[in-house]
């Protein structure tokens, strides 16, 4: 078992159980100090290394019941990591989106609480790598961006937020629409749904208008 130390970062569960050191830190962030407010407890979810994320966590935890739904007065905005040109068809279901996670069994689009919580009008390399490590245990892709939406508008368009924790992602969403609550036999959403909600995403790579976390 690795001794937590101030490079301590970055694991990767492999199927024996043990938690090995998957690289160091200096080399996913060469040009940066450390910040000795990462850290990571053996057992803990992987994402909670990054202080931005448990300190999102400790802020929500308290009413973050896997299978309620979420409501967007206490998660105001969400987020998710796509390609630099958001297309309609992200939002298709996929096999993996039709997996049930706890008592959610309806199939639905993956996002996640938003934990950047940037307040310089725009989200940083180093956050969207944090982000992308968090979220996915990977280092961020040329074509990887943040997006962030007002809950209550994707709401609006007929979605339902489920809270679906995931073992080592537990700000994760499932977003169900109403039309496949109602007909659980229906495949997916129509194609103009999808473009409606394509509008509700911001990327502050390439706009000023995220403050405090919020779009």
């Amino acid at each position: 078992m690795e001794k937590k130390t101030e490079y301590s970062g970055y694991y990767k569960r492999y199927p024996t159980g043990y938690i090995i050191l998957r690289y160091m830190v200096e080399q996913h962030f060469p040009t940066h100090d450390i910040d000795p407010r990462d850290y990571r407890l053996d057992g803990e979810p992987r994402a909670f290394y990054h202080w931005q994320y448990r300190k999102r966590y400790e802020e929500v935890k308290n009413f973050w019941i896997p299978g309620t739904i979420i409501v967007p007065e206490r998660i105001p905005v969400v987020a998710i990591v796509a390609n630099s040109f958001l297309r309609w068809d992200f939002f298709d279901l996929r096999n993996q989106d039709r997996i049930p996670v706890d008592n959610v069994t309806f199939p639905g689009k993956s996002v996640h609480v938003d934990f950047t919580q940037s307040n310089e009008g725009h989200v940083t390399k180093e956050e969207k790598a944090v982000v992308c490590d968090a979220v996915f245990g990977r280092d961020c892709r040329r074509e990887d961006h943040l997006y962030y939406a007002y809950l209550a508008q994707i709401i609006a368009l007929g979605f339902v937020p489920y809270c679906t924790p995931l073992p080592n992602h537990p700000l994760h969403i499932r977003l169900v629409h109403q039309l496949q609550i109602d007909d659980p036999d229906l495949r997916d959403i129509s194609k103009a749904i999808k473009e409606q909600m394509v509008k509700l995403w911001t990327d502050p790579m390439k706009s000023d208008t995220v403050k405090n976390g919020s779009v």
